[in-house]
């Protein structure tokens, strides 16, 4: 009955919005709300990017790449629906039908790519934090099998049905379809694991507050939904109406992809919100991990205490990074000489750094340094300086007098 929906007790209401045998309207309102979204969290990251002072990195560009796509994957679904998709087969004029068949091959396919790159976005992302070797190397890896995830989807996907008309299905033999799909699924749904599990470890070893480590890890298990979208998309593949009336038997198929899709693309921002990169940078700006440590007095959890540097007598003490100590994992050897030319202390015959005496102020400028390094700019926030500046000064005040 057209006007009407069936619902669960087995009578009809009239007046309904969607017909039994027009479901286009869900993929239309599926595919505008979420895209609508999808385009709002973009404008977001943007903001979020250039008012902090974040720098754009490859991640940004990847995003980039799979919304422009899943941009034009849902025109393509749109394009198909206006066209009959949605519709029983026998509502759909016979010229139709080839370019909804086109369509819908197409839009399969831009899915695959969409989600790979939304999945190196994120892969992307976390490399930036984490100079960690294993972390690495498992993001690495991470990176590459999202590629051969990729490349093997779209070849299972475009091979299908008869080769010389691969996007045909009405009336065709098509033969494995539901497996390939269940194999794609898996695989997709490893991969997201893989990349929340390596989230986990890319905060288990901070020094900071649990709560802290837990706000990181909540935001990227918003990727964690997607798993459950994947397993409603291949359950709602229907196999056996696929060559028949495919037109109105895969429509919530149509309607879990672009889910599926959009909510891939959104989630993959959450983590770039200001609260969760200030959570890391606790420990990457100012605390980092041990082959990347400025001092070889090494504490607990794989973090090093920052070095103490006395000027002598009663002269304070500043903090400070040394990129010297980190080649060597070894502390540097008390000063040979100094330059009263130069006003600088030799190390081994070589200047560290030069000052100029001001008279009877003793206070270091290795703090002021230290500070302006690690809190100029948030960008610079995340970046471990290895080349560490800092200058010492003479207390003439201390000093004997001349006789």
């Amino acid at each position: 009955m057209a006007g009407a929906i069936k619902v669960p007790d087995g009578y009809y209401q009239p007046y309904a919005i969607i017909s039994d045998d027009d479901h286009g309207g869900w993929i239309i309102i599926a595919s505008a709300l979420g895209l609508s979204m999808v385009l709002l969290s973009g404008v977001i990251r943007v903001f979020i990017r250039s008012t902090f002072g974040q720098s754009f990195g490859i991640d940004d560009v990847l995003l980039a790449i799979a919304t422009l796509l899943a941009v034009i994957q849902e025109a393509v679904i749109l394009g198909a629906v206006d066209k009959g998709l949605g519709r029983r087969i026998n509502m759909v004029s016979a010229q139709h039908i080839d370019g909804i068949e086109r369509s819908f091959y197409t839009g399969n396919i831009l899915a695959v790519l969409v989600l790979g790159f939304a999945k190196l976005s994120v892969a992307y992302f976390v490399l930036r934090l984490t100079p960690i070797k294993l972390q690495r190397r498992i993001i690495h890896s991470v990176i590459v099998f999202t590629g051969l995830w990729m490349v093997l989807s779209i070849f299972l996907i475009a091979l299908q049905c008869n080769l010389s008309h691969p996007w045909a299905l009405v009336g065709e033999k098509c033969n494995g379809i539901l497996a390939r799909l269940v194999v794609i699924g898996i695989l997709d749904i490893l991969l997201e694991i893989v990349l929340f599990v390596s989230t986990i470890l890319l905060v288990a070893g901070l020094q900071t507050a649990f709560l802290n480590k837990a706000v990181v890890i909540i935001a990227f298990a918003f990727r964690l939904p997607l798993i459950v979208a994947i397993g409603l998309r291949i359950a709602s593949f229907d196999i056996s109406d696929l060559n028949t009336n495919f037109t109105i038997a895969e429509d919530l198929y149509v309607v879990w992809t672009v889910t599926q899709i959009n909510y891939s693309l959104i989630s993959a921002t959450i983590p770039i919100l200001r609260p969760f990169v200030n959570s890391l940078s606790t420990h990457y700006g100012i605390g980092a991990a041990t082959e990347y440590s400025g001092s070889a007095s090494q504490s607990q959890g794989n973090a090093y205490a920052l070095s103490t540097l006395k000027s002598g007598g009663d002269r304070r003490m500043s903090r400070f990074q040394s990129s010297q100590t980190s080649r060597s994992h070894g502390e540097r050897n008390p000063p040979s000489a100094f330059d009263n030319g130069t006003n600088t202390f030799v190390y081994g015959g070589d200047n560290v750094a030069g000052a100029s005496s001001t008279g009877g102020h003793g206070a270091a400028r290795g703090k002021d340094v230290d500070k302006e390094s690690i809190g100029s700019n948030d960008s610079q926030k995340m970046i471990i300086r290895k080349d560490v500046e800092f200058t010492i000064q003479r207390d003439v005040s201390l000093q004997s007098p001349r006789r």
